[in-house]
């Protein structure tokens, strides 16, 4: 026992290093800590728990795959969820993918045409590829700080916390990450 309470007295980062030479007492501590956090993201982003259920699958596997590269800076929850969003966006856009049959003539004889819901849908699934790509864009402290502020719906007393932050150098970074983004999705003047 006494050994059980040294591993779960660890950070996340020391987790990592000692997943990643193959202690599994950590990682069930690491899933004990985040686990739920990385499936009721993935359930809210989702909006299905089978599938939510396969992405928690998947992140867990590469936290342990990626392991030995993790680069430990104390942001592992961050990291985490990232790689969580990010992987349920890939889902998202694959279901949304347009799938034809062998033979398109048919549809095209049919004088099928596209509906408004599609287009909807498509402009949807290109609008969320923007702003993902504007996100990832950012740098590393405002991107992770907005993400916990839009995701994880923390405060941002909270978010100071989690990085060891005064609350005022949080509203700035929050406040440059919201300038910068607005900047980036601005429609291009022609």
């Amino acid at each position: 026992m006494g050994l059980f309470k040294s591993i779960s007295s660890l950070s996340d980062d020391e987790l990592m290093v000692k997943i990643a030479s193959g202690c599994q007492k950590s990682f069930g501590v690491l899933f004990d800590r985040h686990g739920g956090k990385v499936l009721g993201y993935a359930k809210k982003i989702l909006s299905d728990h089978e599938k939510a259920e396969d992405v928690s699958q998947e992140i867990w596997i590469k936290v342990v795959k990626l392991a030995p590269n993790y680069k430990g800076e104390g942001f592992f929850k961050a990291w985490v969820m990232t790689m969580t969003r990010n992987t349920c966006l890939n889902i998202i856009r694959k279901d949304q993918r347009i799938t034809f049959k062998d033979d398109v003539s048919d549809v095209i004889e049919q004088g099928v045409t596209l509906d408004s819901d599609f287009e909807k849908k498509l402009e949807q699934s290109f609008n969320i590829e923007i702003i993902k790509q504007a996100l990832d864009d950012l740098p590393e402290m405002q991107r992770l700080t907005l993400t916990l502020l839009i995701t994880e719906e923390l405060s941002y007393e909270e978010i100071a916390k989690e990085y060891d932050l005064s609350v005022s150098a949080t509203k700035s970074l929050i406040f440059r990450a919201r300038k910068s983004l607005q900047e980036k999705l601005k429609p291009e003047v022609a």
